[in-house]
């Protein structure tokens, strides 16, 4: 069985600090490797996957007040005609991180992530940090048969009127994607 990813991306241009204030806050730092040459220990990992529609592969180390954890995310394209795309995440050890990590040329993305619950959705606020130049974003994870033409202009309200930002919609733009933020930015 497959885990689905559906989001929204939206580009701010700043963080709305005083409606971030409860929120929960993490420290994120994922790194973004060629799975292909490491396919045996990844197929021993995720067994019922179909690596031939895998392209993202990534490590992910996340500290929040309560934990500190290492997760290992395999990613597909979005699937024909649809927003949604595979994901699977299994947690895993330093060591194994280490040993998929080496001798890989890699990208790292280093930011804080916080989590803001509002109107039924996680807003997700990344602000990186080891990028050329500021840049601050805004993702909403939805069901698999969300219509994006129909709820893109709800989130884009929303994020306006409730968190007082103006935001432009990246969700399929390929710059915007986490693994290739460190070519543009």
């Amino acid at each position: 069985m497959n885990n689905y990813e559906t989001e929204f991306k939206f580009l701010i241009d700043r963080l709305p600090v005083e409606c971030l204030k409860e929120a929960q806050k993490y420290y994120i730092k994922q790194t973004y490797f060629d799975g292909k040459a490491k396919i045996d220990i990844l197929k021993g990992l995720f067994p019922d996957i179909d690596f031939s529609i895998i392209n993202t592969y990534r490590i992910r180390h996340v500290e929040s007040k309560e934990e500190k954890k290492t997760i290992l995310t395999i990613k597909s394209k979005h699937l024909p005609n649809e927003m949604a795309r595979i994901e699977e995440e299994r947690e895993i050890s330093i060591e194994i991180a280490e040993s998929l990590l080496s001798k890989a040329d890699t990208n790292t993305i280093i930011k804080n992530r916080y989590v803001d619950y509002f109107n039924g959705y996680n807003f997700e606020f990344d602000e990186y940090l080891n990028l050329k130049q500021p840049l601050f974003t805004v993702e909403v994870e939805v069901s698999k048969d969300t219509n994006y033409e129909k709820e893109v202009n709800n989130f884009i309200k929303m994020i306006d009127d409730h968190y007082g930002l103006k935001c432009c919609d990246v969700t399929f733009n390929p710059i915007y994607k986490n693994s290739n933020l460190h070519k543009y930015f």
